[in-house]
């Protein structure tokens, strides 16, 4: 193969796919620092359901504003990687019917 061919491949690839995975890897950023604040908000509110200075109160709103934390981080990674897989040329329709199964 020429590298011509090649590099004019790899840069049509890049304008098309390429950006769309740049544009999906900042909304996932983006939805990341979301999801830190909503965990905060969702301690905070927990922590002010509470009775004041109650221990468990404070324990509670850990346990479940990291578990908040956990999940929603997990649901934007998971999401952004199934759809960059898309752009990457990977078939995400057998993925989608599998989770559908599993969940």
């Amino acid at each position: 193969m020429d590298f011509k061919v090649i590099s004019d491949q790899v840069l049509g690839w890049l304008v098309t796919n390429g950006i769309r995975i740049g544009i999906i890897l900042i909304l996932t950023f983006v939805a990341l620092r979301v999801a830190q604040l909503v965990t905060r908000r969702v301690k905070a509110e927990i922590k002010e359901s509470g009775r004041h200075g109650e221990e468990e109160a404070l324990k509670r709103a850990n346990t479940l504003g990291t578990l908040v934390g956990y999940v929603l981080t997990t649901t934007v990674l998971v999401l952004a990687g199934v759809m960059m897989l898309g752009q990457v040329g990977v078939k995400i329709g057998p993925i989608l019917a599998a989770a559908g199964v599993v969940g």
